[in-house]
């Protein structure tokens, strides 16, 4: 089978294209970093396959509503108990 011919019922099938589904996983991978590590932003940028780090600020923006590093504030403030 042709690339082309992948790329098209891939295209069918999920009504995505390879690259937006890859995306799409890259950025599900960061997040559970985010959410489950210490670690910077900028390394879970490039470990979930990002080459820049500028590309994933703006495509996680883009798919999440929020910065990245702003829904890691978000993960501290629920995180932290209430001072009685």
């Amino acid at each position: 089978m042709s690339e082309r011919n992948l790329q098209r019922l891939l295209k069918e099938a999920s009504g995505r294209t390879f690259t937006e589904l890859l995306t799409a996983t890259r950025l599900g991978q960061a997040k559970v970093m985010i959410e489950t590590t210490d670690r910077s932003i900028s390394d879970i940028s490039l470990d979930a396959g990002f080459q820049t780090y500028a590309n994933f600020r703006r495509l996680y923006k883009a798919a999440f509503g929020i910065s990245s590093s702003d829904y890691r504030k978000t993960l501290k403030i629920q995180s932290t108990p209430p001072q009685t």
